[in-house]
């Protein structure tokens, strides 16, 4: 869900597997590499780090619980200078309340739902979670300027 968060702030993203490519091609290794070598290599004006502190998911299908401390930053290609940051560290567990039912009882009764629904969301995995985070983060990443 990284590229689409992205794209959906109006950001233009390289593929992880495409700069993966242009890495290699340019003979940069990417764990050693500064910025610029980073942003010359692959096109870029700006990079994106996400830094885990600690990712911790129990169970699979369905995810149980989790625990992050994550930090993305936005860093100029050309610099380094950070541009934008947002950190992350929280927890989740799956819920084992039953949400009601929303649709009318037989004397045409509806039960109470709280405005917008369950204000907790569910996750079927660590990639479902990681997706939400992802967003979660970007919905505070300015918008691009075009």
């Amino acid at each position: 869900g990284l590229n689409e968060a992205l794209q959906a702030r109006g950001h233009r993203v390289v593929a992880s597997a495409v700069a993966a490519e242009l890495l290699a091609a340019a003979g940069v290794d990417p764990a050693v590499a500064r910025t610029a070598e980073l942003g010359a290599a692959t096109g870029a004006d700006a990079l994106l780090f996400v830094e885990v502190q600690s990712f911790e998911a129990d169970g699979v299908r369905p995810l149980r619980e989790a625990h992050w401390d994550l930090r993305w930053r936005l860093v100029a290609a050309a610099t380094g200078a950070e541009i934008w940051s947002f950190d992350s560290a929280g927890s989740w567990r799956h819920s084992d309340t039953d949400p009601g039912n929303t649709q009318p009882r037989p004397d045409g009764v509806l039960q109470p739902v709280p405005i917008g629904g369950p204000s907790v969301p569910s996750f079927r995995d660590d990639v479902d979670l990681l997706s939400w985070l992802h967003r979660t983060a970007f919905d505070r990443l300015p918008r691009a300027s075009r």
